[in-house]
């Protein structure tokens, strides 16, 4: 892989690397407690943090890419109730980017 650098034009001129952002939301499942940290692509996290127009919708469309790309589990085998089992079960604690809270 390519490393890109930036020259930091405000900071003495030395390049600065540039990374790719890091986008994860969070679950805790209900009965346990346990922490459930799922990476998300660009798309999802921008589905999942959106504030406009419908958001219950934008956050399913989310969390059936998630489902697609088998990031929830395929226990039904039909996405719908899988989602909805995995919704049943988990309790949403925030969207990151790069591990600073975007949105919960």
């Amino acid at each position: 892989m390519t490393k890109m650098f930036q020259h930091d034009l405000f900071g003495g001129g030395d390049p600065i690397e540039l990374t790719n952002d890091k986008f994860t939301v969070c679950f805790e499942h209900i009965a346990t407690t346990y922490p459930v940290e799922i990476d998300l692509n660009e798309n999802e996290f921008k589905l999942m943090t959106t504030k406009k127009g419908d958001m219950d919708y934008y956050f399913d469309q989310a969390l059936l890419s998630l489902w697609i790309r088998k990031q929830i589990t395929h226990t039904f085998g039909r996405a719908f109730e899988d989602i909805a089992d995995f919704q049943e079960n988990h309790f949403l604690e925030g969207v990151y980017k790069n591990g600073n809270l975007r949105s919960h």
